[in-house]
């Protein structure tokens, strides 16, 4: 493993998120915090100094599960880089299909083509803001559509108190 020095080199931008998870190595569970997050990898703080191996699978209260490689460690923190999106419980696939639907009924299509009746367009400014929209759920509804085929998983209950 290299030391840290990947700023420069990230591909995508960190989110800070402060939330629990655990990594799963094998059989064993080790509690962490995760401090941020990308689409990319994770920034980790472990309860105690060890050595992780170089595949872990990091797991999120909310069910996700990423499987990913220990790319640096120093201290009680590592940076981890997913090795592909999240697994999905069986839960929240379920979720974003009731979601997905949700989307499919807001009915952001009629509203955009009343506005356009109205002539509301005449202003570019609401048109952008109207395709940007237009884009933006057409984008969410895919992302969604994507997440309720997802193969879904039943993980342990790693989080019951």
């Amino acid at each position: 493993m290299a030391a840290e020095s990947t700023v420069g080199r990230r591909t995508a931008p960190r989110e800070g998120v402060l939330r629990s998870g655990k990594i799963i190595i094998g059989a064993s569970v080790v509690n962490c915090i995760v401090l941020d997050v990308s689409e990319k990898g994770a920034r980790i703080r472990l309860e105690a100094m060890m050595a992780l191996p170089e595949k872990v699978t990091l797991c999120l209260r909310g069910g996700a599960a990423f499987l990913a490689v220990t790319r640096w460690a120093r201290a009680q923190e590592a940076g981890l880089e997913f090795l592909g999106p999240a697994a999905l419980t069986s839960r929240t696939a379920a979720q974003a299909a009731r979601s997905l639907q949700a989307v499919q009924d807001s009915g952001l299509d009629d509203v955009i083509a009343t506005l356009r009746t109205e002539r509301f367009y005449d202003d570019p400014a609401l048109q952008h803001l109207a395709d940007e929209a237009r884009a933006a759920h057409a984008r969410l509804a895919e992302k969604l559509a994507q997440l309720s085929r997802a193969d879904a998983w039943e993980p342990p209950d790693l989080f019951s108190p």
